[in-house]
């Protein structure tokens, strides 16, 4: 049997786990398996009508291609969370009324109003501003909503869950932001993991 056209009514990731920046950041276009082009412009789609309804108005991510360049956007780490964590409401690894533990929000939604209402009206310090920034990220890592179990594979390519840092020596995918055609295979020390994953680098070499 060959499947010559596959038509859904909904995309859904519901059931895995939540996917980092870096996931959403790379799986546009139809540039990796994990998704289709058409997939992905669907849970943007989603993910910008949600962020401009229910009293939410975040203009700079009010249309499927400004979720898509946020997610790749290193240089404004809130906007870059924001739109990541509507995207894994979209795909439904997350809803509004998950639960968060050790955080100041109750909810995955107090979170999201929380920070659409910052992108959108500026008002926190650098400090505070960081520290919601950490908390959404907290989210789509899974680290704070128990909607992985610890240490499982969320398997979303971009290598963003806990454990132990690595040491020595490594070989990445480095994808530079907004450019994924650049994408080169570098070797780096291992300390240095951590920063290039945040920006969407993987781990091996470039395919």
């Amino acid at each position: 049997v060959v499947l010559l056209s596959e038509r859904r009514d909904t995309v859904s990731f519901e059931g895995e786990c939540p996917r980092g920046a870096g996931f959403w950041c790379q799986n546009q276009g139809g540039r990796n398996p994990n998704l289709s082009a058409e997939e992905f412009q669907e849970f943007a789609a989603e993910a910008a009508t949600l962020l401009n309804e229910g009293g939410r108005t975040v203009i700079a991510l009010d249309t499927p291609q400004e979720i898509a360049a946020a997610v790749c956007n290193t240089g404004d780490q809130l906007l870059r969370q924001l739109a990541t964590l509507a995207l894994n409401l979209a795909a439904e690894t997350l809803a509004l009324d998950t639960p968060l533990s050790g955080e100041p929000f109750p909810t995955v939604g107090a979170a999201l109003d929380a920070a659409a209402s910052e992108v959108q009206t500026p008002q926190l310090s650098r400090t505070e501003r960081n520290a919601l920034k950490d908390v959404l990220e907290r989210i789509n890592e899974s680290q704070n909503t128990g909607v992985c179990p610890d240490g499982e594979d969320d398997d979303d390519g971009d290598d963003d869950g806990g454990g132990a840092p690595p040491t020595g020596k490594m070989t990445i995918c480095h994808i530079p932001p907004g450019n994924p055609s650049a994408r080169h295979t570098l070797e780096i020390d291992a300390s240095a993991w951590p920063a290039h994953r945040s920006h969407g680098d993987t781990e091996g070499a470039c395919r």
